[in-house]
């Protein structure tokens, strides 16, 4: 559950949108974590990313920024990850955002890594009659020291105003960890 170097890039992600149909790959990222200090048991990281949330009409695109703060004992690990999305192409159609996603993580072996994801999530504007609580578990698994796949299945907001079953995403994630020191 490690930051492994000074820098980790998510060159890939995406969300399938369950049950949708046509249309299900609908969005991508493309992140960026640098690692900003690491103790024994606690690693910070500064986030950043360039979102698409919608190739679809309307194509939206926007930037999210960030921090991660981690903490691991043994092999148990706790990540908070509050980020900003601010849209740059179809505001009209996706509002800026706020993320506070918690995720608790197990290494059940050096190359695999399993996690709970929660938190609460909406838009900036109204955050409090809109907030949204996501529930999700995934998997990590690194291949190779700087090669890193994952997946989660997430209910978009399984608990939060409006909560509905309806909204489940598998994410996809491929990652790559440069060392820049």
């Amino acid at each position: 559950m490690a930051i492994a170097s000074k820098l980790h890039l998510l060159f890939f992600t995406t969300r399938v949108f369950v049950g949708r149909g046509p249309g299900a790959y609908d969005d991508m990222r493309v992140a960026a974590l640098y690692l900003l200090l690491r103790k024994s048991w606690v690693e910070i990281a500064g986030t950043g990313a360039l979102d698409v949330p919608s190739f679809a009409d309307p194509f939206a695109l926007g930037v999210r920024a960030g921090i991660s703060l981690k903490a691991n004992h043994k092999k148990l690990g706790v990540v908070l990850r509050p980020e900003l999305y601010l849209g740059a192409f179809g505001r009209g159609s996706i509002s800026d955002r706020l993320y506070l996603p918690i995720e608790v993580g197990w290494q059940f072996k050096s190359t695999l890594a399993g996690k709970f994801r929660t938190g609460w999530q909406g838009p900036l504007s109204g955050f409090s009659d809109a907030v949204e609580i996501p529930v999700g578990l995934g998997l990590d698994y690194r291949w190779t020291d700087r090669l890193e796949v994952g997946g989660e299945f997430l209910f978009e907001n399984l608990f939060g105003r409006g909560a509905t079953f309806d909204r489940r995403v598998l994410f996809l994630r491929l990652g790559v960890w440069l060392d820049l020191s």
